[in-house]
């Protein structure tokens, strides 16, 4: 991992780096999705491959930088 990888996974684990991304990238700047509401997950995720005729079934483990997880509800206004 380059140094630059490793700034960037540090800067990305602070909640409000994170939701400041999102929040610029998916609501064009407004404050929807908050730091509090952010919870950080497990990195690790282990995959499991199906085999093809005359191979072995395998499991791939992979590491991700961050994933962080929310709940976002929307509200709909509908004017009559």
């Amino acid at each position: 991992m380059t140094e630059t990888d490793k700034l960037t996974k540090e800067y990305m684990k602070d909640k409000a780096h994170f939701a400041d991304l999102l929040n610029y990238k998916l609501y064009k700047g407004k404050e929807v999705i908050k730091p509090e509401d952010l919870e950080e997950t497990d990195t690790e995720l282990l995959y499991n491959h199906i085999s093809k005729r005359g191979f072995p079934d395998i499991s791939i483990q992979r590491t991700k930088d961050v994933i962080m997880k929310s709940v976002i509800i929307f509200h709909c206004f509908l004017e009559s």
